[in-house]
């Protein structure tokens, strides 16, 4: 999969996430999928690719599943690419799927 040749797994930086995806637009219903071999997250987004509509609703889906608001989601690469880096600002929760790799809501002291 030379597409995500320079993905990193799920981790803590500065106090927020930083999260590989890779979504799966105009599915029949916005949630997360399987964990892809390069510990990459695949999301399933209802919303077509068009006029980042898809873009609004993995953001918009994120914030939920972080207890954040929209604007603590930032698309950091891969404005038009189905592979994106995003980053989650100061989470108040962790979704279960991402347990194996961020353990707890608090980032590790240094």
């Amino acid at each position: 999969m030379s597409h995500l040749a320079y993905t990193v797994a799920p981790h803590w930086h500065d106090g927020a996430i930083i999260l590989d995806v890779w979504i799966k637009p105009q599915s029949k219903t916005t949630a997360w999928g399987a964990f892809l071999e390069t510990d990459v997250a695949q999301i399933k987004i209802a919303a077509p690719p068009v006029d980042g509509k898809a873009n609004a609703a993995l953001r918009g889906f994120l914030a939920q599943e972080f207890g954040v608001s929209i604007s603590a989601v930032e698309l950091l690469r891969g404005q038009t690419s189905r592979h994106k880096r995003l980053k989650i600002n100061r989470p108040t929760r962790i979704p279960t799927c991402l347990t194996p790799w961020l353990s707890s809501v608090n980032p590790p002291s240094n």
